[in-house]
């Protein structure tokens, strides 16, 4: 004769479910650890091809979570955040907006208004400025469109390897730990 105690089948019915739930948490956190890290590596590289001048460009460095409707995080948005970045990038037309010629200096320091300026020595001033690209930026994104998939992968699978490993090193610790103890998501 065969008998299911039902009580102890509900039992363990919640505690796979409640494991599945962990599980489930457990890998989307691995994914985002490993899609965070590789943004967070992709802007290093970005910032070190970006010109300096003095630096801003460099500092606007970003990256931020993004979330679906029900506001669960779903990714990694990564790039310069000042106006310019664009046009450093790509290049392109700079043209006066406020005023009738764009004050371009040539030495460090040289700035609009001080009265001790010679023109042609320390500026100069000018109706239109053709800006040449140095694709600082697009130069990554298209290293990253090809090493993105398989490096997110492979840190996905450290980061779940070693998260797993820790929680066994710690289970084994515990007094009657067996390894039918370790299940999904423990």
């Amino acid at each position: 004769m065969f008998a299911i105690d039902i009580a102890a089948f509900n039992k363990s019915m919640r505690l796979v479910k409640k494991n599945l739930k962990m599980f489930e948490w457990a890998f989307k956190l691995a994914i985002y650890r490993a899609i965070v890290e590789y943004a967070q590596k992709f802007i290093a590289k970005a910032q070190n091809r970006a010109p300096v001048g003095e630096g801003m460009l460099r500092g606007s460095a970003t990256v931020v979570p993004t979330t679906d409707a029900t506001g669960e995080t779903v990714g990694v948005v990564a790039g310069f955040n000042i106006v310019y970045a664009h046009m450093r990038d790509v290049g392109g037309v700079i043209r006066p907006v406020r005023a009738k010629a764009l004050f371009i200096p040539l030495r460090k320091g040289a700035r609009p208004g001080d009265k001790s300026l010679k023109w042609g020595v320390d500026f100069v001033l000018a109706q239109v400025v053709v800006q040449k690209g140095n694709l600082y930026f697009s130069l990554t994104v298209d290293e990253a469109k090809q090493e993105y998939p398989m490096w997110v992968s492979l840190r996905f699978q450290e980061i779940v390897k070693g998260e797993r490993g820790e929680k066994i090193k710690e289970m084994e610790q515990t007094p009657g730990w067996t390894s039918e103890t370790l299940a999904p998501g423990a």
